[in-house]
């Protein structure tokens, strides 16, 4: 008995293998009839994870603002609170981003591998300092540095030097827009704080402006000049207000229908009927 316990062990040992040396054939070959496993991707966008998850989550009307949640014991409730919170909130962060700005070297040592530029601070770039060309220009209109840009178009004027067209144009638009002023408050994207708890400030239009100066460099053309109407009402006072309908009824003798849908509705925010 001892004898064939072993043999029948070993029977048994060669026919599972038998049976698994079959199977795992039997799947290859399975696995190679099918041409399409893996479906396609759906493309999806960086924010549909994040809308998935908050679909899960409802919404609180009661809850407190998200700013005001770092500290629930503190949590504001009074309109002039919540300003005192916000204010002290961010102008504390304002005040130590200008501090590394003015004293760089003070945080010169750095442990960041690789190192990445965009964490380290920068000084303010004055424009009656920097080098007066279009190259300098630019960068002050892409970050909204409306009077900077102004100011260093005045120096690139005075100096004869030639920008291109597409240069005069985007700081037409801006200067037009924020009539030859900084970006409000309400506009703000990095202090929301700031543009919650800010108002809002009309300024009548300045004649002879940077505005009215790059307008009158370039040739005319339906586009610049819807801008410029639509700037005059944004920012009116009797005399703009009389030189938009002027230039509107140009525009309407011209072609009427290539008139962008800002242009009328700024023309009607102005109307007196």
């Amino acid at each position: 008995i001892k004898m064939i316990r072993p043999r029948l062990l070993t029977l048994r040992s060669c026919k599972v293998m038998g049976r698994g040396s079959h199977s795992s054939t039997a799947a290859t070959h399975s696995l190679k009839d099918i041409k399409q496993m893996v479906p396609a991707a759906v493309k999806r966008s960086r924010t549909d994870v994040l809308c998935a998850l908050s679909s899960t989550v409802g919404k609180d009307p009661t809850a407190p603002h998200f700013q005001f949640i770092d500290d629930p014991a503190m949590i504001p409730s009074t309109l002039n609170a919540k300003r005192s919170y916000f204010m002290a909130k961010e102008m504390g962060a304002r005040a130590a981003r200008e501090l590394a700005i003015e004293w760089p070297t003070l945080f010169a040592f750095d442990r960041d591998e690789p190192r990445l530029e965009v964490f380290r601070p920068r000084g303010n770039a004055d424009p009656l300092q920097m080098e007066a060309k279009e190259e300098n220009l630019l960068p002050l209109i892409e970050s909204r540095s409306v009077k900077d840009a102004c100011m260093l178009y005045e120096r690139i004027r005075s100096d004869g030097v030639d920008i291109s067209e597409k240069a005069k144009d985007s700081l037409f638009a801006l200067a037009s827009y924020y009539n030859n002023e900084d970006a409000p408050l309400l506009e703000m994207e990095e202090w929301h704080g700031l543009r919650n708890l800010a108002f809002n400030k009309s300024t009548n239009w300045t004649s002879g402006g940077v505005g009215d100066l790059v307008y009158e460099s370039l040739p005319v053309s339906p586009l610049r000049k819807a801008i410029l109407v639509t700037a005059l009402c944004k920012h009116h006072s009797t005399a703009s207000a009389e030189r938009a309908l002027a230039l509107y009824k140009e525009l309407v003798e011209a072609d009427a229908a290539s008139i962008p849908s800002r242009t009328f509705a700024a023309i009607i925010s102005i109307s007196k009927w």
